[in-house]
């Protein structure tokens, strides 16, 4: 987040794509129900952190994907899976 506050700008795209992550977990929460939405959402910044990680964004020192992290979203995925079922 560090090095986005450096472009002009940024504040802007930050605060939009803020609002509209709470407008989805708002809309979505009467459809999907409490449990369903939150999975999701932790199931996508799991995915995000992933990638974070793996490709060494933000300044971070790259890791790898390794199977214990894989299996952790893998969890997530299948809780998410049976909260809909």
């Amino acid at each position: 987040m560090f090095l986005l506050s450096l472009k002009r700008g940024a504040g802007f795209w930050r605060g939009a794509l803020g609002e509209f992550y709470v407008w989805v977990a708002l809309w979505s929460i009467p459809i999907l129900g409490a449990l369903t939405t939150a999975s999701i959402l932790i199931l996508g910044q799991m995915i995000a952190a992933l990638a974070v990680d793996h490709l060494g964004l933000i300044g971070l020192p790259a890791r790898d994907i390794i199977l214990p992290r894989l299996a952790a979203a893998g969890l997530v995925a299948a809780g998410l899976a049976l909260s809909r079922f």
